[in-house]
């Protein structure tokens, strides 16, 4: 009983093993697990932990300057508040949320161009590699 128990476990492993060789060669995009581990062999991990940091000290700015034009933003509303209800305060606060909006896309633009660039190197790197 024990070693069919130990066969099992061998078979299972295996196929684990399996598994887990053809989702790294797949995520890499190669022939095999041969292909992966070279390109894996080969990288500057160094040098990613580096962009890893100065990327996501890049995130740490971005999400300080939101933060910063919330406040702004936050400030603007209660000036507004103090107005009172005419149309130039409806006009005023329409300019506004435009403003808004477009920091808002600006900011998801960049983010996704920075991501994007990011990206790009990794791949670079990858094919460098490979």
């Amino acid at each position: 009983m024990e070693r069919d128990e130990l066969l099992r476990n061998r078979d299972r492993l295996r196929a684990t093993l399996t598994e887990l060789e053809e989702q790294l060669s797949a995520e890499l995009a190669v022939e095999g697990i041969v292909q992966a581990c070279s390109i894996l062999d080969s990288l500057d991990f160094n040098g990613i932990v580096i962009e890893k940091a100065e990327s996501e000290q890049r995130l740490r700015d971005l999400d300080e300057a939101i933060q910063q034009q919330l406040v702004r933003q936050t400030r603007a509303a209660d000036k507004l508040d103090a107005i009172g209800g005419d149309s130039a305060v409806a006009r005023i606060d329409a300019e506004r949320r435009t403003a808004l909006l477009e920091i808002e896309e600006k900011a998801v633009r960049y983010i996704e161009l920075k991501l994007g660039v990011m990206c790009k190197r990794l791949a670079d790197r990858l094919r460098i590699w490979a």
